[in-house]
């Protein structure tokens, strides 16, 4: 059932990608329907069975906190915001001076890649055992991740205004993927993905020179092609294990078909890679069966998923991130599970705010990015397009844990809306375009 579900699932995401107007491209809830419908179909039709069936409480709970984020974020737009002066927000024709923003980022890479060859072994392809990281280190990643806010804005002055990427927005992408490449992580190099497609996906419709096009269809092949080399020498050498059915069928209580084994097998050295993203997208909602059913740790108030916060805090409190995994990990070992899956962000929204509580705190998140949306409605501004960029990928990230404990995803986005302040202060410069925007 894999090759058919495959199939009609990527038909239906070009079809829709070629019919819907196109401002559904930036739409959170067009994003929504295609993450969460991936990880759904993938749980029925991946041909891997896992030992957790999903209840019909879980199902009533996940679609209650879907359609509370939907019908919160559609309230959102509808509530009229005060328009302000004339800044990066609210003037189409402004564009932000990036080069200031370049310096921190490079001195931030500098500062945490000396910081982390430091104190720690690094070896290329490898995860670090007992990662440590100085404070002085904290404080050049939270530069460093500026990075991504830059080279999403460059991106889209480029296709916008039909120029060539600037110098400073490509090192820019490069310094954002440096700690994935260095600690032989992916999320980053995810987030990037997804952010950069949406943006392209939008403003490629827009009337764009053909050499324009022509540079950007020959550096996204390029890209695609040495990000897909790199993912598969790290699903070869990060784990250590021969055979991964087997890894993932221990880990995650799960019996894989010998159909689906013969799928993956047919794309020859790629099959580590292929079984890689069925077993990471279709275990999420079992998982989280055994999350909604057994969790019964103590509330952590947001500390959780902004740990980058919590873990600052006095451990008397009770507040601290590795308390919280203490109650996860009970819970996993309590049903023979391994306790570090993705669990979708409803995981991470109940142990901070608990199941009620969740649903509160989901309807504030649909009410600002709903508000974000129809900002950019009523001004159309690089801004608030690369803004709402940002958070269509954060909720594609929903499928695995709350993107807030991401923070190569929540340190660009707290950044961004930093600059509006930045602005005021005259942290930073905005200037006209001396070019025409292409017919929109």
């Amino acid at each position: 059932m894999i090759f058919p579900f495959i199939i009609i699932y990527i038909s239906l995401v070009i079809i829709s990608l070629k019919r819907i107007k196109r401002k559904a491209l930036i739409n959170p809830i067009f994003w929504l329907m295609v993450s969460w419908s991936l990880i759904l179909g993938l749980y029925f039709f991946s041909g891997i069975e896992y030992s957790q069936n999903i209840s019909s409480n879980t199902i009533i709970y996940v679609s209650v906190s879907l359609i509370t984020y939907i019908v919160s974020f559609y309230y959102g737009t509808i509530i009229n915001s005060r328009i302000i002066r004339r800044n990066i927000l609210t003037s189409k024709e402004l564009r932000i001076n990036t080069k200031v923003l370049f310096i921190p980022a490079m001195i931030g890479s500098f500062i945490w890649i000396i910081e982390i060859y430091r104190l720690n072994e690094v070896l290329f392809g490898q995860r670090i055992e007992n990662f440590r990281i100085s404070l002085l280190g904290v404080l050049g990643y939270i530069f460093l991740s500026i990075s991504l806010v830059i080279w999403l804005l460059e991106l889209t002055y480029s296709l916008r205004y039909g120029s060539y990427i600037r110098f400073h927005g490509i090192v820019s992408a490069i310094i954002f993927l440096i700690p994935s490449v260095i600690t032989a992580g992916r999320q980053s190099i995810l987030i990037i993905i997804v952010s950069s497609t949406i943006i392209m996906l939008y403003s490629l419709r827009f009337k764009i020179p053909y050499n324009i096009r022509r540079s950007f269809k020959i550096v996204i092949v390029c890209l695609i092609a040495m990000i897909t080399i790199y993912l598969i020498y790290i699903s070869d050498v990060r784990s250590g294990v021969s055979n991964k059915i087997a890894l993932f069928e221990y880990i995650l209580g799960s019996t894989t078909s010998q159909d689906t084994i013969n799928f993956a097998n047919l794309f020859g050295p790629f099959k580590d890679l292929i079984m890689e993203g069925l077993y990471y997208y279709s275990h999420e909602l079992p998982m989280f069966e055994v999350f909604f059913r057994e969790y019964d740790g103590p509330k952590f108030l947001g500390f959780f998923q902004f740990h980058y916060i919590g873990r600052r805090l006095p451990i008397s409190w009770g507040l601290n991130y590795d308390n919280a995994w203490y109650y996860i990990d009970l819970m996993s070992e309590r049903n023979d599970l391994y306790s570090h899956v993705w669990r979708t962000a409803l995981s991470s929204i109940i142990v901070d705010f608990g199941r009620i509580g969740a649903q509160i705190y989901i309807s504030i998140l649909g009410i600002l990015s709903g508000r974000v949306y129809n900002n950019y409605n009523k001004s159309e501004t690089s801004y608030n397009f690369v803004l709402l960029a940002i958070i269509c990928t954060g909720v594609i990230f929903s499928i695995q844990y709350s993107p807030f404990n991401e923070t190569g995803w929540a340190y660009p986005l707290f950044w961004i809306l930093l600059l509006p302040l930045m602005q005021r202060f005259k942290i930073i410069r905005i200037r006209g375009n001396n070019v025409t925007l292409g017919n929109n």
